[in-house]
């Protein structure tokens, strides 16, 4: 049987080397792909709140933690209604043998999290508002300017 190369410790190393640099391969790979996605879609999401003229009010919060609320009985029912071996959708949600967890989560999740982000999209709204209307004020203005200057050349001609 062959010796295992030994780490800067001295230790041996539990996994031949090839094997650990295609782990090391992959798995910087993995991390920078998702670095990737998750960059691509939070432009996306952020372009998306810029370009969309939709107003956001407060009270629209409600919407997700509604969802929140729906989707928190389909969750329960699934559970005790499917069969054994399809039971969980999600492992936080296990809602027999973490009961206390799962609550914590989903009311979490309805009560702090979706408040939370309701208010940060209602600041990126606002946001938007601002930069729509202070640039909407200097245009005016500078039209307002050019037609100003146009009618007393016009009235020196």
């Amino acid at each position: 049987m062959a010796s295992r190369p030994y780490d800067r410790t001295g230790s041996p190393q539990p996994v031949p080397a090839v094997l650990r640099h295609l782990q090391l391969v992959l798995w910087s790979t993995a991390c920078i792909g998702s670095l990737i996605v998750v960059t691509i879609f939070w432009g996306a999401l952020l372009l998306d709140q810029f370009l969309v003229a939709d107003e956001f009010k407060l009270r629209y919060i409600l919407f997700p933690q509604a969802f929140g609320v729906i989707y928190l009985f389909f969750n329960v029912g699934w559970y005790y209604l499917a069969p054994d071996d399809d039971r969980l959708i999600y492992i936080i949600l296990d809602w027999e043998d973490n009961t206390l967890g799962a609550c914590i989560y989903a009311f979490g999740a309805i009560l702090v999290g979706a408040p939370l982000f309701g208010l940060v999209h209602l600041g990126l709204f606002r946001l938007r508002e601002s930069v729509y209307h202070n640039r909407l004020a200097r245009t005016s203005k500078a039209a307002a300017e050019a037609q100003s200057i146009e009618l007393k050349e016009s009235d020196q001609a």
